[in-house]
């Protein structure tokens, strides 16, 4: 075997490999992702969480996610935004009250728009195993975090220098003297 012909194999070999492996991540993120998408999931992401400062760079990627996860999101997220309209509900307390969560379409999409808001991420993690379908939206930005961020630290986060733990806080120094 002679140069040429181990780079012509090599290059020819190497082209089989990554061109489909391109065209299958091509696929992958070929979502609906388009403004008027992304302006509808916010819309009614607002409404469900009841947060009016959600960001447009999680929503992409929240719906993204969930448009993998189910090639029929779209629909189940226009049915639930003319449910929501139609209800005349005025805020998500009330609509979770209600008998339109009984349909278990409109109460699954609620879900899965919730838990990409709060927790993060879309997807169902799987104990014990390598591989899930779990697909990251945010870590530092889940909602879950929000109720106590004044008195707790997002995990692996110090609000601190490193060590701030070694030395009580002030106060607790106070109370003691």
């Amino acid at each position: 075997m002679n140069r040429r012909h181990f780079i012509q194999l090599g290059g020819g070999l190497f082209t089989s490999l990554v061109m489909p492996l391109s065209f299958i991540q091509a696929q992958s993120f070929a979502t609906p992702v388009s403004a008027e998408n992304v302006t509808l999931f916010l819309q009614v992401s607002e409404f469900i969480t009841d947060k009016s400062d959600l960001k447009l760079i999680l929503a992409q990627r929240a719906l993204s996610n969930l448009w993998i996860d189910d090639s029929e999101f779209m629909d189940k997220l226009r049915e639930l935004h003319a449910t929501i309209s139609q209800s005349g509900f005025p805020n998500a307390t009330t609509f979770s009250k209600s008998l339109l969560m009984q349909n278990p379409q409109i109460a699954d999409t609620v879900k899965k728009i919730t838990k990409a808001w709060y927790l993060g991420y879309t997807g169902d993690q799987l104990p014990y195993t390598v591989s899930d379908d779990v697909r990251f939206v945010t870590y530092t930005d889940a909602l879950m975090y929000r109720p106590t961020l004044d008195v707790t630290i997002i995990p692996s986060f110090s609000r601190e220098k490193p060590n701030y733990w070694f030395n009580p806080p002030v106060h607790l120094m106070n109370q003691h003297s």
